[in-house]
């Protein structure tokens, strides 16, 4: 293990970099569309006659399985043609394609369950508001504007954090599973700071570098092939922009 300090660890961050902006313009596109999908929950409000509110919550989560599906499916092949640019010359025909391939199967198996996570949590902040307007002695057409508003801001809020984690997931377990394939040695953790609050653990392991198979230690028991592993709990992961570069 080695630490990168001057102008090695200047020159990484100077391709992460690159590389974040990539991620930003993906995670725009998929945060757009989560967006509408969370707005769709409001668009039987108006008509309610019943306890429900008419909110189709089966419907959202059918609609955020496919955003998520479609969307994701997306940014691995644009991630494949970016890394073949990056390592075409060290791979063999279709190394890297096959790798995202897989990663897009993977995601499939488990993108239902993301999906049911995410529309139990909006069910669940959306039942809050209807308990308490009710407790309140609030009308239907209150209760009803409260949702509304309450949908608004998870339109913003849940959107841009699902989208930003979902795609640094998947690009940097993409990205990793990569370089295993075309054989680079070593891996460097870089924190690049663009969350509101810096992880100060994330922060210490900034240049930390290290062998292709090893982890990358993060105190309390926690280790990472790379950042946002998968194995990672979520206090590790949500809203994260390290990662990982390769040589």
């Amino acid at each position: 293990m080695k630490k990168l300090t001057g102008k090695q660890l200047y020159l990484k961050k100077l391709q992460a970099k690159k590389q974040l902006k990539l991620r930003g313009g993906y995670i725009r596109i998929l945060q757009e569309q989560l967006r509408q999908d969370y707005l769709s929950l409001s668009s039987g409000i108006s008509k309610a006659s019943t306890k429900d509110f008419g909110i189709n919550f089966d419907l959202f989560q059918k609609r955020i399985t496919k955003t998520l599906t479609t969307g994701i499916s997306k940014i691995t092949q644009k991630q494949s043609d970016y890394l073949t640019n990056l390592w075409g010359k060290k791979s063999e025909a279709g190394q890297i394609e096959t790798v995202a391939r897989k990663i897009n199967i993977d995601y499939r198996k488990n993108v239902g369950d993301k999906a049911k996570n995410i529309t139990d949590t909006a069910r669940s902040q959306l039942n809050n508001v209807v308990a308490r307007g009710t407790q309140a002695g609030m009308s239907i057409e209150q209760i009803s504007l409260n949702l509304q508003s309450s949908i608004i801001g998870m339109s913003v809020s849940k959107s841009e954090t699902i989208a930003r984690t979902e795609t640094n997931t998947v690009m940097n377990k993409q990205d990793y599973d990569t370089a295993v394939e075309v054989e680079m040695k070593t891996k460097t953790w870089l924190h690049v700071g663009t969350a509101k609050v810096d992880r100060e653990n994330h922060l210490a392991l900034d240049g930390e570098t290290i062998g292709i198979d090893e982890e990358f230690d993060l105190g309390n028991g926690n280790y990472a092939q790379a950042p946002m592993d998968e194995n990672l709990p979520a206090e590790e992961v949500v809203n994260c922009s390290c990662l990982a570069v390769y040589s």
